[in-house]
């Protein structure tokens, strides 16, 4: 599915108050968290929701804009196939290395 085909043009927020619990008794990676949304809000809105956290991550902090990037890919685990799930994949040009520092 493509933003285009689906006839929106951005992430919109729901118009129903909605509430999501998370039992992380171990513990949760950002990108596992982001990867639950996505898949939550379903195939036709999860490009818009992706889209929105790329352009908050450009447009957000100056000092991270093009550091990141992220792409998202569905896997199935099991021997049957029989769990599915968003992965998401986040980039760093630096490759997850310390930053060179800003100069004033």
């Amino acid at each position: 599915t493509t933003m285009s085909s689906i006839g929106a043009s951005k992430w919109e927020r729901p118009a129903a108050t909605m509430h999501a619990h998370w039992d992380c008794f171990s513990g949760a990676a950002g990108d596992m968290m982001l990867a639950s949304c996505l898949d939550a809000v379903g195939t036709e809105k999860s490009p818009f929701l992706l889209q929105h956290v790329q352009d908050c991550l450009e447009n957000g902090l100056s000092d991270l804009k093009g550091e990141f990037s992220i792409d998202t890919k569905r896997v199935w685990k099991s021997s049957m196939g029989s769990i599915a799930a968003t992965h998401v994949l986040v980039h760093s040009r630096y490759n997850h290395a310390p930053a060179p520092v800003p100069k004033p």
